[in-house]
């Protein structure tokens, strides 16, 4: 994932979705302000479009997204949940490059326990091969395409 702060006091975040059984990719964009945030943590809700490759929008939604461990430049812990769908939640491991080194690993570690979880037991991408490819030039293109409707 990438993200930027902008002028007005807001982060804009970009990441993609690999779906296996379609083998197909989405990006998710999503705005919230910076003044949401304390420390290694935060807790907001974002405007979240859902998009194609080239910038196309698939979908919208509002998520609550609650970041339950962060560097702010190698990694962050986020548990991520849709007010309209109760059932719909997940917990993601989101890394800034495409090998984990271990210190960080062992930060991912301990923000994990304190949710009850382990690495061991989430999905791990990693193991998709080639399928699932860290696309640093489209999400950099995304991160810098207006989405005038969500920046707001």
């Amino acid at each position: 994932f990438l993200h930027q702060k902008t002028a007005d006091g807001k982060i804009k975040e970009v990441f993609s979705n690999y779906n296996p059984n379609a083998k197909t990719y989405s990006y998710d964009i999503s705005f919230a302000k910076v003044s949401d945030f304390d420390g290694n943590n935060g807790k907001y809700t974002a405007k979240n479009v859902i998009v194609e490759k080239d910038g196309r929008k698939i979908d919208e939604r509002t998520l609550q997204v609650s970041y339950i461990d962060t560097d702010y430049s190698k990694y962050s812990v986020v548990h991520v949940c849709d007010p309209a769908a109760p059932d719909y939640y997940l917990y993601a491991v989101q890394s800034r490059t495409e090998n984990v080194k271990e210190d960080v690993k062992s930060k991912v570690e301990a923000a994990l326990g304190k949710v009850g979880l382990k690495l061991s037991g989430l999905f791990d991408a990693t193991t998709l091969g080639n399928k699932c490819q860290y696309d640093d030039e489209t999400l950099q293109k995304l991160l810098k395409q207006s989405f005038p409707n969500y920046e707001k």
